[in-house]
């Protein structure tokens, strides 16, 4: 199943499947899922709500600690295009290519579908599109200028691992183990951040190295946290199980959970370890200003 933005190009789109057990036997594509929002909604599909009706633990949230600081990191001002975006996944799924040679249509192209094969076989594949592409369009420098309309689009996404050195990102090390949970903004838009764990030891992302669930829950006085979630407390998956990836399945390293501003969370650790219970830094939305409008508040 695709999706055609507005420019007319055609996008695969992913599969929403509600969250999967280990004991499911099916197999799935495990590379890395991220989700995108940008100004022309080309085609990538969000994910279904993350959590099947589960009883939160006993464990009464008193017995929790809050760790992760409560802070407001720098909101960016510019969005990265579609073409940066797609050219770090390609070069990550296609180490032996060089990227420098490839058009616009060609990093579409390998963005939204998995080629298996050789170099010279994957610009072969390649060239066999552009032409039916053109073909279809009616010119080759159609194609082209609708490839690069898509690509200079701005997205706003949520999933991709954050840089070494990335400044908005917020460590907090798991007592008792040798392990760091890391938090780092996604979508603005979207309202969303992401978290994943980190091996203290070598600073490099590990899926699930212990047993935890993580819940969304409602704050000290009864109410939601945030106005993003009902007023009790339910469980959230990794990204990759709402995809219908099995956490056994999942790539190495890329696991992750997605958060909400504002929202207060519970890393429930079975047997002696104790909780943790953090909420996530709420950040201001940007406020566009033109000659038509006037701000103004209610006292």
């Amino acid at each position: 199943m695709s999706y055609t933005s507005n420019t007319g190009v055609s996008i695969p789109a992913k599969r929403n499947r509600p969250p999967r057990s280990d004991s499911d036997s099916d197999s799935v594509d495990a590379r890395p899922f991220v989700t995108l929002r940008h100004d022309d909604a080309i085609g990538l599909q969000t994910p279904p709500p993350s959590s099947p009706v589960e009883p939160f633990p006993t464990t009464p949230l008193h017995q929790t600690t809050s760790s992760l600081p409560s802070c407001t990191p720098p909101v960016t001002s510019s969005r990265p295009q579609l073409r940066v975006i797609y050219l770090q996944s390609i070069k990550e799924r296609y180490p032996s290519l060089d990227v420098t040679n490839l058009s616009d249509f060609d990093i579409l192209t390998l963005a939204g579908t998995r080629y298996d094969g050789t170099v010279d076989d994957i610009y072969e594949w390649l060239a066999h599109h552009f032409h039916t592409a053109a073909r279809y369009i009616g010119s080759a420098e159609r194609v082209l200028a609708t490839s690069k309309d898509a690509l200079d689009t701005q997205a706003d996404i949520t999933g991709l691992k954050p840089k070494c050195g990335d400044p908005n990102v917020k460590l907090c090390a798991i007592e008792g183990s040798t392990y760091l949970m890391r938090l780092w903004p996604g979508s603005l838009e979207g309202r969303e951040w992401c978290l994943d764990f980190i091996d203290a030891g070598t600073s490099e992302p590990v899926n699930s190295p212990f047993k935890f669930k993580l819940w969304v829950v409602p704050d000290a006085v009864g109410f939601s946290s945030g106005p993003w979630q009902p007023a009790e407390a339910h469980r959230v998956y990794s990204l990759e199980n709402r995809f219908g990836i099995k956490t056994r399945d999942i790539g190495k390293g890329a696991e992750k959970f997605v958060l909400i501003d504002g929202q207060t969370y519970v890393l429930w650790r079975p047997g002696q370890h104790q909780n943790i219970q953090f909420t996530v830094p709420s950040r201001p939305l940007p406020v566009v200003i033109n000659n038509h409008t006037k701000i103004v508040s209610f006292q």
